[in-house]
């Protein structure tokens, strides 16, 4: 949804622009503890990122690249969409190469995962920060050393565990940080690049590991982490529909409206997806990277 810059829908999302992917990011390196803790060989680990990662990109971002062409965008060619940043799938480029180079150092410095962890943290949070970086962005690496410290900082804290903050001081620093970020969102305040850049790694570190303390617990919200990664792939689709369908049938619509219904369906339309799509192992392998299951003998019969 394409909004003017001083509307304030769009100022609301900017106020949570450094907290947003870093937050992704950071469950990603979380959750990633129990699959790089595991006997599986480097080769086995990063082939089983891939399928995850990288067939739904192709697949799900050539469908959305097809989409585009046909409204009439101008776009990037269709092939480059495999190397190089399109849409929203940069994540899952930068979220593949993090996971690969941490995987092939932790492989070489013999399974020293925590050590490998804190030095990818610093040194991505450093060439980020001083814009150390390759001159083209090939498969999203800027992105992947902006993201490389909050990837790491929660791999380390999956290892060894968040200390306990108060809880009264929790609500404070939360609103502190969307203080901020109303603040440079609304150019409100006048920052250099380099210390513009600081304080986005810092507010991204000190959010999650704020939210992250107060250990919220939710069934609605668990029952809803498992259609996540639908959701991301899928949300696209629908919000452009419902945008669509507003400027057809109501022309004149707020953009409140049209941006509540657009997360609405764009939450709906991909669980929708999901159910109907699981029910085919070659469609979920392509769309969203589920592994085929492996076909039982015939005649085999199931062990007590």
């Amino acid at each position: 949804m394409e909004l003017p810059d001083d509307h304030w829908l769009r100022l609301v999302n900017l106020t949570f622009a450094d907290m947003r992917m870093p937050l992704f990011s950071f469950l990603s390196g979380f959750v990633f503890v129990s699959l790089a803790r595991t006997d599986k060989e480097p080769e086995e680990l990063l082939l089983s990122k891939a399928r995850r990662l990288l067939v739904p990109m192709l697949c799900v971002g050539g469908l959305f690249w097809l989409a585009r062409d046909l409204s009439g965008h101008v776009q990037q060619p269709v092939l480059s969409i495999a190397i190089m940043p399109f849409a929203h799938f940069w994540f899952l480029q930068a979220t593949f190469l993090i996971m690969s180079v941490f995987v092939v150092l932790t492989w070489l410095s013999g399974r020293r995962d925590v050590y490998v962890a804190a030095l990818l943290m610093v040194l991505g949070a450093g060439a980020w920060i001083t814009r150390a970086v390759p001159p083209e962005n090939v498969f999203s690496v800027i992105q992947a050393l902006y993201l490389m410290p909050f990837f790491m900082a929660g791999y380390l804290t999956r290892c060894f565990g968040m200390p306990k903050i108060d809880r009264s001081w929790t609500a404070f620093v939360l609103a502190v940080l969307i203080g901020v970020g109303a603040l440079l969102a609304t150019d409100a305040v006048s920052v250099q690049p380099f210390w513009r850049r600081c304080l986005t790694v810092a507010c991204g570190l000190i959010f999650c590991f704020t939210l992250l303390s107060l250990q919220p617990k939710s069934v609605t919200l668990a029952r809803l982490g498992k259609m996540s990664y639908a959701i991301f792939l899928f949300h696209v689709f629908f919000t452009a529909a419902a945008q669509a369908a507003w400027l057809v049938l109501w022309p004149d619509v707020s953009d409140p409206v049209m941006w509540i219904s657009g997360i609405a369906v764009g939450v709906i339309g991909p669980i929708l997806v999901y159910h109907l799509i699981t029910s085919n192992a070659l469609i979920s392998f392509g769309l969203l990277g589920i592994k085929i299951p492996s076909q039982r003998p015939v005649g085999a019969t199931k062990s007590a």
